[in-house]
């Protein structure tokens, strides 16, 4: 599951002039099976070997939160 959510505020200073506050938050949580062949060349013919590497779980989470002001 991910989940983005972007915030975001403007404000009209004097003159020209204006304020912005923005945030970003996110978040993610996986968890996969992963499963990836292994190739070995071998040097001597050129020809490639498989050999499985079996499944491997990933389970886990990414979380990010990031904010900024500019006038």
């Amino acid at each position: 599951m991910t989940q983005q959510t972007i915030a975001s505020i403007t404000q009209k200073l004097w003159g020209d002039w204006t304020a912005t506050a923005r945030a970003t938050f996110y978040d993610q949580d996986y968890n996969t099976f992963y499963n990836e062949p292994w190739n070995k060349m071998n040097p001597a013919t050129g020809t490639l070997q498989y050999r499985d590497q079996g499944i491997s779980k990933y389970k886990g989470s990414n979380t990010s939160r990031s904010a900024d002001v500019y006038a």
